[in-house]
C-alpha cells in the first residue's frame, strides 16, 4: 500500500486545525490570531492550511526517485527524474521551503519577505530550518521541470479548498512577535506531523477519494488521534481561580501573603523572583500563582524545572499531589521529565504520592507524549532544568520545545545551583519564554543582585534601570511595561553556631563519635564523591554500626539510588519516625530541594549561598524534639589546609571556583554563629558582589587577584561556550534562514563537547551499565541474580531497555573516559537510541579490572562505583 501525498497532507492539516480546536489553551489562541490581526476561526483555518503544506517538496524527483516502482509510473504520467551525476538528494523540507516561498507570494499574495519566512518554518518541521543557502543551492534534479511545478500548484490549490485560508496575509511588522509566531508554527507542524503520520490512526485508503472527500474522513481521524493520544478531552482553564485558604487548606503566612498580593494582578506574560529563606513556604507561593495565572489568562499548563534528578522525583510527587487536590475531577496529563524518568518511573512516584494508578483518580502519564523531546509539549510536567534549557540551544527540534513551553507558567527552583554557562542558558531562556507568552517563577533562597538585574533585563526586554534596592526577603515582578521590587515580611531570625574543624576523615568520625553520645541525626556533605566515600569509610572504622550510617551520592546506578533516595526522605523527611542515633554522610545531592532535617551538619567549605542553603537542613521542622547537646542548631565547617592567606583547596577547586571558596572562608572568619536571614545579603555580596583588595595584606591581596583573575577566565570561557551553543535572540531579523542551525547534538554523549548540545558545561562523562556475572557463566543486573537476567549478544527489548537505564551509571575519571574513548559501540545496542552510546561493564565479586589503564572499579550496595588504582606487578 502507499499513502497518497495530498492525503498525508490533509491528515496533517486536520491534525493541527484538531490541535487548534481542541488542544491548544485560550490563551495561545487570542495571541496567535491577534498577532495575525483575524478571528481566532479564520487564524485555524490558516495555520492548519500553511501545516498541511509542509511536505509538498515530497511532490520532487528527490523525495519520489526512493520508491522506484512509484517513479516508473510517474515516468509515464510525464515526470521527469534528471541526473544527479552522484549528488545526494536534497531532503524534502529544503524543497518544501523553495517551493513555497514562490507559492505562498503567487498563489497566497503574500510579500515576498514574509512568504520566504513562512516557507523556511514550515520546512524545518523535521527539526532543522533551512538556511537561505542550501534552499538557493537546490537544483533541477532536486525539484524537477514544470511537471513537478505544476503537481505541487495542484496539491496547493487542493489544500486550499479544503482549509478556505485568508489571501494576502500579513506577518507582524515588529520582528520578535513575527520570530515567535513563526518559532510556534514550526513547532506546531511538528506535532501535528507527528499525529497525523500514525497509521494507526490514518490508515492506508483501498479506494480512491476525492480530497474534499477524504479531507472529511481525515477530520475524525484527527480527533480520534488527540483524543487517544491524550492531547484532548483533559484539563482546560475554566477561568475560575481560587483562594489559597482553599487551595492549600492553610492560612497564608505574613510573608506568603505579602507575595501573593503583590503579584497575584499582575499582567502576564511576567517573571516573578521571590527571594526568600528555606523552609518559608516558596513553593505554595509559587503553585498558587502559577494557578491563578492560568486561570485569570486561560494558559496552557505548568512546568516546575528543578536542578537535579532527585529534586525533580520529590517535586513531581508533590505536585501531583497538589494537582490531584485542585483538580480531582480532571484528567490530567503529567510527566516526570528527566534522563532517568520513564513510565514506570512515573507510575512508580505516582503511587508513593497516594494516587493509585493514575488514571483512575485523574492523573495520568500519556504515553504519546514519552519520547524525550516530546514531554514538554504535555500540559504539566516536572523536571529538571536540563529540558527547558534544550529549547534555547542550537540541536534539532529546539522550536518543538519552546513551542511546549509556550503560555504556561515555567517555575524554576533553586537557581542559585546554576553554574556560569547555565546562567548564560537561562538567561536567554527568559528572553524567549517571554517572547513565546510564558511566564516565568524564579524561587531561590540567595541571589547575588547582579544576577537578579541580569534576569530581570533579559526577561523584560527593555534597558530598564535597575530596580530599587530593598530589604531581604523580597519580591521582583518584571514585565514588558514595567519592573518593581517590594521587601516581604522577614521571618524571626534564627542562629546557627559555627564552628570550624580539621578535615581529616578520622576527626569528622571522631566529632560525631563526640557530639552523638546521647544520640542524635547528623549529616556530612562533601563537596566530592571520593571524599564522600572516604568519610564513610572512616565511620565504620570508628565504630558506627551499619545500620546508624548512610552514604548516599550520584554513582550508583539509579535503581540503587532511588532506594536510597527513598530512605533518606523516610529517614529525615517532615513527621517521619527518627531513629535514635543516625549519620548521613552525601554529596550535593541533599543539598536542594529535599525536604530533610538534622540535628547537627558537617559540611566541606562551600560557596557561600550553598552553606546557607545547607544550613536551611538544620533544625528544618519545627516541634521536633532534640537529643540533650543538640537543641541549638551546629554548623560546622572543615577548615581548607593551608592558611587564609593562602588557602590550599584541594579537590574542591575543581568543584567550585577557588576566589569563591576563599572570599566565604574571609566572609565567616571570625563568626561565631550565622543569623539568618539578617546576615544572608551581606554575606551573598561580599563573596560574589564587586571585588575590592584594598586594605588587604600583600601577600593575600596578590593570592585573591590571581584567584579572580582565573575566575574571570573561567567565567569567560563559559560565556563563550554559551553563545556558541545558543539560538539567537528572538529579535534576530534573520533567525529561520542564517546558516547556524543543526550545529550541535543533543543525544551522543561520546561526542567532542564542541559539537554538543550541552546544558551543563561537564567534563566529558561516560555512561556505564553495571551488570554482573552468575556462577553459572549468566549475566544479571542484580548482584545476587534477584533482577533481570541479560544476553549481550541480543538486542533488548523496550522492557530490558528501560531496566538497563535504571543501572547506569556516569563516569567522569580520566583514565575510564581514555580506556572507553576508542572503543566502538556495543553492536547489539546499536539501533536502540536509549543505550547506543552506553557500554556494558561486567562485575564480578564486585569487581571489574580495565587492564590497559591500571584501573579497577568496585561497585556495591554501601559506597557505589569507585574507582582504584591496581599495583602494577
Amino acid at each position: 500500500y502507499i499513502h497518497p501525498l495530498v492525503y498525508h497532507l490533509i491528515d496533517v492539516g486536520q491534525s493541527a486545525l484538531a490541535l487548534w480546536n481542541q488542544a491548544l489553551a485560550p490563551s495561545i489562541r487570542e495571541a496567535m490570531a491577534d498577532d495575525l490581526q483575524m478571528d481566532e476561526e479564520t487564524c485555524g483555518r490558516l495555520l492548519a492550511f500553511w501545516i498541511a503544506l509542509h511536505d509538498i517538496g515530497k511532490a520532487s524527483p528527490a523525495f519520489q526517485s526512493k520508491y522506484q516502482r512509484q517513479a516508473e509510473v510517474l515516468r509515464a504520467f510525464g515526470f521527469d527524474f534528471p541526473r544527479t551525476h552522484g549528488a545526494r538528494p536534497a531532503h524534502h523540507g529544503r524543497i518544501s521551503a523553495w517551493a513555497l516561498k514562490m507559492l505562498l507570494e503567487e498563489m497566497g499574495s503574500m510579500s515576498r519577505r514574509d512568504a520566504r519566512r513562512v516557507a523556511h518554518a514550515l520546512g524545518g518541521h523535521h527539526g532543522i530550518w533551512p538556511n537561505t543557502i542550501a534552499v538557493q543551492d537546490l537544483r533541477p534534479h532536486d525539484y524537477g521541470s514544470a511537471a513537478w511545478d505544476a503537481a505541487r500548484r495542484s496539491l496547493f490549490s487542493q489544500v486550499e479548498g479544503i482549509f478556505q485560508p485568508p489571501q494576502g496575509v500579513v506577518l507582524p511588522q515588529d520582528v520578535e512577535k513575527a520570530n515567535a509566531l513563526l518559532t510556534l508554527l514550526s513547532g506546531m507542524a511538528t506535532a501535528a506531523d507527528w499525529l497525523g503520520s500514525m497509521d494507526e490512526f490514518f490508515e492506508y485508503e483501498d479506494l480512491w477519494l476525492g480530497a474534499e472527500e477524504y479531507a472529511e474522513t481525515a477530520a475524525d481521524r484527527a480527533e480520534a488521534a488527540l483524543r487517544r493520544t491524550g492531547w484532548s478531552g483533559g484539563w482546560q482553564p475554566e477561568g475560575l481561580p481560587i483562594s489559597f485558604e482553599e487551595m492549600f487548606a492553610l492560612t497564608p503566612r505574613p510573608l506568603q501573603q505579602a507575595a501573593i498580593q503583590a503579584a497575584r494582578q499582575t499582567q502576564t506574560p511576567a517573571l516573578v523572583i521571590l527571594e526568600a529563606p528555606t523552609g518559608i513556604g516558596k513553593t505554595e507561593v509559587a503553585l498558587f500563582l502559577a494557578d491563578t495565572w492560568l486561570q485569570a489568562h486561560l494558559g496552557r499548563g505548568l512546568y516546575v524545572a528543578m536542578p537535579t534528578q532527585a529534586t525533580s522525583n520529590q517535586m513531581f510527587e508533590r505536585t501531583t499531589k497538589f494537582l490531584h487536590v485542585r483538580y480531582p475531577d480532571n484528567r490530567i496529563n503529567i510527566h516526570l521529565v528527566h534522563g532517568q524518568a520513564t513510565w514506570d518511573k512515573t507510575t512508580q512516584i505516582l503511587k508513593m504520592a497516594s494516587i493509585g494508578e493514575g488514571s483512575q483518580e485523574g492523573l495520568r502519564a500519556e504515553a504519546w507524549f514519552l519520547p524525550r523531546k516530546r514531554t514538554l509539549l504535555a500540559p504539566f510536567g516536572v523536571g529538571t532544568v536540563d529540558q527547558a534549557l534544550m529549547s534555547v540551544l542550537q540541536a534539532r527540534h529546539f522550536f518543538l520545545r519552546l513551542f511546549g513551553l509556550a503560555h504556561k507558567v515555567v517555575i524554576f527552583d533553586e537557581v542559585h545551583a546554576y553554574d556560569t554557562y547555565m546562567e548564560q542558558l537561562f538567561l536567554r531562556l527568559l528572553t524567549w519564554l517571554r517572547a513565546v507568552g510564558t511566564s516565568v517563577i524564579v524561587l531561590s533562597a540567595t541571589l547575588p543582585e547582579v544576577t537578579r538585574r541580569n534576569m530581570v533585563k533579559a526577561f523584560a526586554g527593555q534597558p530598564a534601570t535597575d530596580p530599587p534596592t530593598v530589604s531581604y526577603p523580597k519580591l521582583t515582578i518584571a514585565t514588558s511595561q514595567e519592573v518593581k521590587t517590594v521587601s516581604l515580611p522577614p521571618p524571626r531570625d534564627r542562629s546557627v553556631r559555627l564552628i570550624w574543624l580539621d578535615r581529616a576523615p578520622e576527626n569528622i568520625a571522631a566529632e560525631l563519635q563526640a557530639r552523638l553520645a546521647q544520640g542524635g541525626c547528623a549529616a556530612v556533605i562533601c563537596n566530592t564523591v571520593g571524599r564522600a566515600q572516604q568519610v564513610y569509610r572512616a565511620l565504620l572504622a570508628a565504630g558506627f554500626p551499619a545500620a546508624e550510617c548512610l552514604l548516599f551520592h550520584a554513582r550508583f546506578p539509579f535503581a540503587w539510588r532511588e532506594r536510597l533516595e527513598r530512605k533518606v526522605l523516610d529517614t529525615f523527611g517532615k513527621d517521619r519516625a527518627r531513629p535514635e542515633r543516625f549519620v548521613l554522610v552525601a554529596t550535593q545531592v541533599v543539598e536542594q530541594s529535599l525536604d530533610l532535617d538534622f540535628d547537627l551538619m558537617i559540611s566541606d567549605l562551600a560557596p557561600v549561598d550553598l552553606l546557607i542553603q545547607r544550613a536551611g537542613r538544620l533544625h528544618r521542622h519545627p516541634g521536633r524534639g532534640r537529643p540533650r547537646g543538640l537543641d541549638t542548631p551546629h554548623l560546622l565547617i572543615s577548615r581548607p589546609l593551608g592558611s587564609l592567606q593562602a588557602p590550599d583547596f584541594g579537590k574542591d577547586r575543581f568543584v567550585y571556583q577557588r576566589y569563591i571558596l576563599w572570599q566565604t572562608w574571609r566572609a565567616l572568619q571570625g563568626r561565631e554563629e550565622l543569623r539568618l536571614p539578617a546576615d544572608t545579603p551581606e554575606l551573598i555580596e561580599f563573596v560574589y558582589g564587586p571585588f575590592e583588595p584594598e586594605g588587604l595584606p600583600l601577600d593575600t591581596s596578590k593570592g585573591l587577584r590571581s584567584a579572580h583573575m582565573e575566575m574571570r577566565k573561567a567565567f569567560g570561557e563559559a560565556d563563550f561556550e554559551a553563545m556558541k551553543r545558543l539560538v539567537p535572540t528572538p529579535d534576530d531579523e534573520r533567525l529561520l534562514t542564517k546558516a547556524w542551525q543543526d550545529l550541535h547534538d543533543d543525544e551522543n554523549p561520546a561526542l567532542h563537547r564542541e559539537v554538543r548540545a550541552l546544558t551543563r558545561l561537564a567534563d566529558p562523562g561516560v555512561t556505564l551499565v553495571c551488570l554482573h556475572r552468575m556462577a553459572d557463566g549468566s549475566l544479571n543486573t542484580e548482584p545476587d541474580g534477584s533482577g533481570d537476567p541479560v544476553d549481550l549478544d541480543h538486542p533488548p527489548d523496550r522492557d530490558l531497555t528501560r531496566t538497563l537505564l535504571r543501572y547506569t551509571v556516569t563516569l567522569r575519571h580520566s583514565s575510564v573516559l581514555k580506556y572507553f574513548a576508542n572503543r566502538m559501540p556495543w553492536k547489539a545496542w546499536e539501533r536502540s537510541a536509549a543505550l547506543r552510546y552506553a557500554y556494558p561493564v561486567v562485575f564480578e565479586a564486585g569487581r571489574c579490572s580495565l587492564e590497559e589503564m591500571n584501573v579497577r572499579l568496585l561497585l556495591d550496595r554501601t559506597f557505589g562505583l569507585r574507582v582504584e588504582r591496581e599495583e602494577t606487578p
